[in-house]
């Protein structure tokens, strides 16, 4: 695989309220990017779609799998450990998720990256919710086929008193605040893979 592609697709959507607005906008940023601003700032979370291709998803998703894991990782001091955990030493592989980043957001820079990581939590494991750091922005990459909405997989945030799902559409990104309560659930009957960048902010 050649980490040195972006792919993009040609419009982009503001979710405002209960409406999602179309348009079309400049050739350098031709992706479909999904603010999410009913509950919260739309500089806390945002969604990113088709930033992988169902192939380069397939690709990734083999490389990983072909790696070993690592278990023992807790969200919380006080929790027991959950899912299995990769980390990503291949510089050239760092680079390349952050550079599918940095195209839409450029204050993104490798530079700040501070961890790399694959998530891998098995069918029906129960993470736990959690916050990354008051100082870190968070950047995680679904890479996993589409499946069911009812497989859940979701990632979920507590704002309000309101638990916020994301679904792990194939090939999407969501960068938010590491300071967010949140957590990933599992699939019922898939492993869920998913990559995390964490920066210094």
């Amino acid at each position: 695989m050649a980490f040195d592609h972006l792919k993009i697709s040609p419009c982009k959507a503001a979710r405002l309220g209960n409406e999602v607005h179309v348009a079309k906008v400049d050739a350098s940023v031709l992706n479909y990017i999904a603010h999410i601003n009913y509950y919260f700032n739309m500089t806390d979370i945002n969604i990113i779609d088709n930033v992988f291709t169902e192939d380069d998803v397939k690709q990734l998703h083999n490389l990983f799998m072909t790696k070993p894991f690592h278990y023992g990782e807790t969200d919380n001091d006080d929790t027991p450990p959950t899912g299995l955990v990769q980390e990503i030493t291949d510089p050239s592989l760092v680079n390349y998720f952050a550079l599918n980043i940095h195209k839409y957001f450029s204050h993104l820079e490798p530079a700040k990256i501070y961890r790399s990581y694959v998530n891998l939590f098995v069918p029906r494991e129960l993470p736990y919710f959690h916050v990354d750091g008051e100082n870190t922005l968070t950047c995680i990459f679904y890479i996993n086929p589409d499946h069911d909405i009812n497989e859940g997989g979701e990632t979920q945030f507590l704002l309000d008193n309101k638990i916020i799902g994301i679904q792990p559409k194939s090939g999407r990104a969501v960068v938010f605040n590491g300071g967010i309560l949140h957590r990933a659930t599992s699939f019922r009957n898939f492993p869920r893979l998913t990559v995390a960048l964490k920066y210094n902010t």
